[in-house]
């Protein structure tokens, strides 16, 4: 990683949140595409829903990246159950 001190670009800094996301090889942030796959919604329905609380929770990292936790993903699923 860069140190701190020095300036990265936009896509630096993705690319290393990316990295830190991942453990084992396995990703425990995925972006909005993956996301929404997973869940089985539409993109849109992410980003126009992003802010309500119907949603999954999302991070958000500088300006533009947003990534979902998996876990999170998988919790969201678990409270979509019925009865």
């Amino acid at each position: 990683m860069t140190a701190p001190t020095d300036h990265m670009s936009t896509a630096e800094v993705s690319a290393e949140f990316d990295r830190m996301m991942v453990a084992n090889g396995i990703a425990k942030a995925v972006d909005e595409h993956i996301a929404a796959e997973y869940i089985g919604v539409k993109v849109s329905w992410l980003r126009n829903n992003r802010r309500s609380p119907i949603t999954p929770p999302y991070l958000r990292y500088g300006a533009k990246t947003i990534r979902y936790h998996v876990d999170d993903l998988d919790r969201w699923l678990d409270a979509q159950r019925v009865q």
